[in-house]
């Protein structure tokens, strides 16, 4: 009997947390065919969904006006039938922190780090009411899925008493990947000569770090950084012309899977000065592209870049960095960097991923039915 799933989709409903979305988009994509997903959105979906799964529209986690009387009556109802369709299922999954509905049923929580936990003290209320939230669906879950063992790792830390119900399933790397393998070996062009950071910048991210390490005396002449994500705050974009780097830092906004392979494949190298990760995705879309990773000396991207396939710095010392993307120019090393990335991102796949989950999904689902 095919497995029932119930997926709150509120990753799906907002710009945010693109890492997220893919991971899903990838898994219930490849899942759709073999089981009976339902997944539960409250509003119209920013983000492409997976083909295959039944859409339920719920009214009952909207807000409406209070004289917007009739609003009211079809969300009142909408709270009484969507338990009635939740039931049906086997397993609840929330691809955020939304709380099971139904908790008559299994749930399969997936977690992709410990950010809020481990930066409280600059996270603010934010963090607070996450970590909260977390807790609970941590301590609900029948099982708990890590995107990596640095996550595990984690959890066992904060939640010894879970580790029984854990399981690490890594993520994959084909929906970046390109069928020719980059040339990008040679040293770049004048005009090519710039380093890609690819994603948010909150603190832990160490976007400054890059800002710093552009002004250290043995950062590459000619060398500027493309960045690619939300646009530059205010402080970000007066921390920039402060540093005298705005003819050197140029903001790409968000692109098409197209666009920011080509910019990945032009790439001198791809640069990850993050404090902390759970994962770090782009580190496996910068190998499938020919990239060189030039990588926070953290345990996380070790994990995932694998040993000889990145350059690894200390995220705390720009001078560290400025080295790196010097040492990059060397085509030897862009050689080998660019060989052991092509050979490193074989080791993850979303059909692996897939399948590896569908295991934990029926497991639990036998739990359920028994």
């Amino acid at each position: 009997m095919p497995v029932k799933l119930f997926v709150d989709g509120e990753v799906f409903e907002h710009d945010g947390n693109l890492g997220i979305w893919r991971y899903y988009y990838e898994i219930l994509r490849r899942l759709s065919s073999i089981t009976s997903i339902t997944l539960w959105l409250r509003s119209k979906p920013t983000r492409p969904l997976p083909a295959g799964v039944t859409i339920v529209q719920d009214a009952g986690r909207l807000y409406f006006p209070r004289y917007d009387v009739l609003s009211r009556i079809r969300r009142s109802i909408s709270r009484v039938q969507l338990p009635k369709a939740c039931r049906r299922a086997d397993i609840f999954q929330t691809t955020f922190l939304s709380t099971n509905p139904c908790p008559s049923i299994k749930e399969v929580f997936t977690v992709y780090d410990f950010i809020a936990e481990r930066y409280f003290s600059i996270s603010g209320s934010w963090a607070e009411d996450y970590a909260r939230a977390k807790q609970e669906r941590i301590r609900a879950a029948t099982r708990i899925l890590c995107i990596s063992e640095a996550t595990a790792a984690d959890l066992r830390f904060f939640y010894p008493e879970a580790a029984s119900r854990t399981r690490v399933i890594p993520l994959g790397s084909e929906h970046l990947a390109t069928a020719v393998q980059s040339s990008n070996q040679q040293p770049p062009s004048q005009e090519q000569r710039y380093v890609l950071f690819v994603g948010q910048r909150f603190h832990h991210k160490n976007f400054v770090t890059l800002l710093e390490a552009m002004n250290c005396p043995r950062w590459p002449v000619g060398v500027v950084a493309h960045v690619v994500g939300l646009p530059f705050t205010f402080a970000e974009q007066l921390l920039i012309d402060a540093s005298r780097l705005k003819d050197r830092v140029r903001h790409l906004g968000r692109l098409s899977d197209v666009e920011l392979r080509q910019q990945y494949q032009s790439a001198i190298a791809f640069i990850y000065p993050s404090l902390y990760e759970g994962f770090g995705l782009p580190v496996l879309e910068a190998q499938a592209n020919g990239a060189p990773a030039l990588l926070s000396d953290i345990p996380v991207f070790h994990e995932v870049a694998g040993a000889d396939g990145a350059v690894f710095f200390d995220p705390r010392l720009p001078d560290q960095l400025a080295d790196a993307v010097a040492a990059i120019m060397d085509i030897g090393l862009r050689k080998r960097l660019i060989e052991a990335g092509h050979a490193n991102v074989n080791r993850f796949s979303w059909d692996r991923c897939a399948k590896q989950t569908l295991a934990v999904y029926e497991e639990v689902a036998a739990l359920a039915r028994s």
